[in-house]
């Protein structure tokens, strides 16, 4: 005679396979994650990564000013960091709807308008590879989210994305291919993060890597199709050619234009 098991029993013999799947996502290595946050942490408002980056850029021109008696060059040394930290500062932009230069980029589908999201861009110097690379500083509600990193394309001439993955996995440990239905990256996981290795080399001649806070990562899609239903589908990057584009950048100067100076100690 067959006996049915009662449905509650099926239930409990299915728990453990959904725990197993779990744990099968990738971790990724701490010191790694560590390293690539840096001195940043999720929930940091852009004048609290203004003060950090103001902090960093005085640190690296004062081992320059300390290095010559020359008081002219001196001089310019610190106009070089005032230049750039306003360059930081004027790079802030909020996507409320108005077409910018990044709706057709390297980071076009790291963003989205019209749900109270924002964005700083620094041009940091990597101190493995002493090379340049962008660091992107994604924000919502005025809280750090989503740090992006586009590598200098000079890394990996002659590199395929094969290469690029090993190196990445030689890091952060083992990873994860993309879920069924997307491609261009591999993942891991990590406490209170979501890490990414992306493929854009094709169409930017970049490989890059993105970090975001995972909590944030579950529900910003949703929320981003809520505030901003797709009403019809539109091709960006014609309109891009053919239409002027607005790319007015919302001011951090009143009533925080001091902010760095404030959170760097006036340095």
């Amino acid at each position: 005679m067959v006996v049915l098991a009662p449905a509650s029993a099926k239930e409990k013999k299915s728990a453990p396979k959904v725990a197993a799947l779990k744990k099968v996502e990738p971790q990724a290595d701490l010191r790694g994650v560590s390293e690539l946050m840096g001195p940043f942490r999720w929930g940091l408002s852009p004048y609290e990564v203004l003060g950090i980056l103001g902090k960093q850029i005085d640190k690296r021109y004062s081992l320059q000013v300390r290095s010559t008696t020359d008081v002219y060059l001196q001089d310019g040394l610190r106009k070089k960091a005032e230049e750039e930290k306003e360059r930081i500062k004027a790079s802030f932009i909020k996507f409320d709807g108005r077409k910018t230069g990044w709706d057709v980029s390297i980071i076009d589908k790291e963003l989205g308008h019209k749900n109270d999201e924002s964005m700083l861009v620094y041009w940091e110097n990597d101190v493995a590879t002493k090379k340049d690379q962008r660091r992107f500083f994604f924000f919502v509600d005025d809280k750090l989210w989503k740090m992006f990193i586009a590598f200098n394309s000079d890394l990996f001439k002659g590199k395929t994305y094969p290469d690029f993955q090993q190196l990445m996995e030689k890091r952060y440990g083992k990873a994860a291919p993309a879920p069924s239905g997307d491609v261009g990256f591999i993942y891991w996981r990590a406490p209170g993060a979501y890490l990414r290795a992306i493929d854009l080399f094709q169409f930017y001649g970049n490989f890059c890597v993105a970090i975001s806070d995972d909590a944030v990562e579950e529900m910003i899609y949703a929320r981003r199709e809520q505030r901003n239903p797709k009403v019809e589908v539109r091709n960006t990057l014609i309109e891009s050619i053919t239409e002027n584009s607005d790319s007015t950048k919302p001011s951090l100067d009143d009533p925080n234009s001091n902010i760095v100076d404030r959170l760097t100690g006036g340095k």
